[in-house]
């Protein structure tokens, strides 16, 4: 379970990274917990209290006692410096005063989801619950690529083919002894690894990366490269309701 503390004195600002965060938990695959606070003393009051929060976003502009105020009672008074703390603000001409704090990052308003899914993923290495690379096993040898460059998993008979960006076939020269397929089930890789990333289990025979799909039909998607993949029958209700849940997040400005 991941605590997070969102600190606003602005109901709506409250909302809306928590329904961020609440749409990151999904995207991620994690448990998250969200607590707002419209106030800083509310929350100093919990942290006297000795709750403890994963991450805290933390408005600055607070009244009465302000963000800074509060970075300064857990690093000072509370001897915290591991505390993560992403600030909030308006502008950007804090970023001195906020030298000390040595915060995790740094939003501007208006709040963009873009955003904070790049401070979460940030957050997320840091914790060592998320990570960019896909690991495979070649016997004994532990392999690693670039989540970001894979096309598509394949499977056959056991075997797992990896088709990366840029690559007919596989990710490593010809000599290289077919270090890009290994023995292994998709269903592992999907709930292990790259479920996270957006890849789609269209097919009990295919793993792939959305990043990568140009267009959706009823029985296939076409890569960007125009590879065609199959989608398999019992999957084709799901993968429609998820490419419509995508559309209506991008209409929405959530994505």
């Amino acid at each position: 379970m991941i605590r997070i503390a969102v600190v606003d004195d602005v109901c709506e600002v409250c909302t809306q990274l928590e329904k961020y965060l609440l749409q990151l938990s999904d995207k991620y695959n994690q448990e998250i917990e969200v607590e707002p606070f419209y106030s800083g003393k509310s929350i100093c009051d919990a942290l006297k209290k000795h709750d403890s929060y994963d991450l805290i976003f933390l408005d600055i502009e607070l009244d009465q006692i302000s963000g800074i105020d509060v970075g300064k009672f857990i690093r000072d008074t509370l001897e915290d410096e591991l505390q993560l703390l992403v600030y909030i603000s308006a502008n950007s001409q804090y970023s001195l005063q906020l030298h000390q704090m040595h915060p995790l990052d740094f939003l501007i308003k208006e709040i963009q989801f873009s955003d904070v899914d790049e401070i979460f993923k940030r957050f997320l290495k840091l914790q060592k619950k998320w990570s960019d690379v896909f690991e495979y096993k070649y016997g004994h040898d532990s392999m690693m690529v670039k989540v970001k460059n894979i096309r598509y998993l394949k499977v056959e008979n056991r075997m797992i083919t990896i088709f990366l960006k840029g690559s007919d076939n596989l990710p490593f020269s010809e000599n290289a002894e077919h270090k890009g397929q290994y023995y292994g089930t998709l269903q592992e890789a999907y709930e292990k690894q790259l479920k996270q990333h957006g890849f789609l289990y269209l097919h009990k025979a295919y793993l792939v990366n959305s990043e990568y799909i140009a267009t959706y039909e009823y029985h296939q998607v076409i890569l960007t490269d125009h590879t065609i993949i199959p989608i398999g029958s019992s999957k084709r209700k799901e993968i429609r309701l998820l490419q419509m849940q995508m559309c209506d997040k991008i209409e929405k400005g959530d994505i």
